[in-house]
């Protein structure tokens, strides 16, 4: 921050599943003023052995939110870009740039 003015927002989340992706997207979303047009959601996988199907989850989840305008092509695994519309103002769009990590690590001595 600068002069409280954020110059850049994001929002770090564990992945909970697709319920709550999009109440993070929202906590997100409502930390944007009116001069923030970037954003990013950071979530980390920690406890699923499934990482494939969270990526192809998470996607599809975000695109459900009533704001949701678009997607943009990334070609990067673990990463996407869409675009919303403001809450505030239906004219303003908002890119928010997602990154999946998978941090997952299988318990070796549980059987």
């Amino acid at each position: 921050e600068d002069k409280d003015r954020a110059a850049f927002v994001a929002e770090c989340k564990v992945w909970r599943g697709q319920k709550h992706i999009t109440e993070d997207l929202e906590q997100l979303l409502g930390y944007l003023t009116w001069r923030d047009c970037k954003a990013a959601l950071i979530v980390f996988n920690l406890k699923n052995a499934g990482f494939s199907d969270i990526q192809a989850k998470l996607p599809e989840a975000l695109k459900e939110h009533p704001n949701f305008i678009k997607s943009e092509s990334v070609n990067q695994q673990g990463e996407w870009r869409f675009v919303f519309k403001s809450a505030e103002d239906e004219g303003r769009h908002i890119k928010v740039h997602v990154f999946l990590f998978d941090l997952y690590v299988a318990d070796k001595g549980a059987k």
